[in-house]
Parts: structure tokens; C-alpha cells; sequence
């Protein structure tokens, strides 16, 4: 039976540096919580519905970059910076799905 030391073992860290060498560094992830998933799961029934992936990449990555004090980098007032680059969106949210276990068979954060 598992206890509670493996478990939060096998949750992995709580952060996560992401290089972006088009932006000139690195950004900083969390791991995603329960209220960060239900905005998600909204916004991704909404995103299908639209054929809109782009939307949902961004704000995977907005609801999980963070600043260095962990308050959060982007909002929906800023998504139009990532919406404006699509390609480096989608790598990033790529990484933060994979870090959040959000991908199919994904089992290393």
C-alpha cells in the first residue's frame, strides 16, 4: 500500500523552467490545481466547439507561467500576446501538458 511520502513523490515538483530562446530566457510553470483545471475544461468544450485549438494552447499557458513573486504572468486581458505567436505557444503549452500529465501516456512530469 502506498503512503502519503510516495504519493507526493510521484507528484513531482511544482515548478517548472521552460527555455524560450525566441523570448531570451526562461519562464517559469506551475503545476496546474483543481481550479486552474475547471477553467481549462471550460474553455477547451468551448475551443472544440470553435475548432479553435490556439485558444486553448494559449490559455493552458496563461493559467500556468507565473512570475518570479508567483503571481501570475499572463491573464485573459494579456492572451493576446501568446494568440500572436502561435508556434511558441503551442511548444510551451506542449511542456506544460506533459509537466501537468495532461498528454496521453504521459507519466513523467
Amino acid at each position: 500500500m502506498l503512503t502519503i511520502d510516495q504519493i507526493k513523490a510521484a507528484h513531482g515538483p511544482g515548478e517548472k523552467l521552460i527555455h524560450v530562446p525566441e523570448w531570451g530566457g526562461d519562464v517559469k510553470a506551475r503545476r496546474l490545481g483543481a481550479e486552474q483545471y475547471l477553467r481549462l475544461s471550460s474553455i477547451i468544450t468551448d475551443a472544440a466547439a470553435k475548432g479553435n485549438a490556439a485558444n486553448y494552447l494559449a490559455a493552458v499557458v496563461e493559467e500556468s507561467l507565473i512570475n518570479e513573486n508567483g503571481s501570475p504572468m499572463f491573464d485573459e486581458n494579456s492572451r493576446h500576446i501568446l494568440l500572436a505567436e502561435p508556434i511558441i505557444t503551442a511548444r510551451i503549452g506542449t511542456e506544460i501538458m506533459a509537466f501537468n500529465k495532461l498528454t496521453k501516456g504521459n507519466t513523467n512530469g
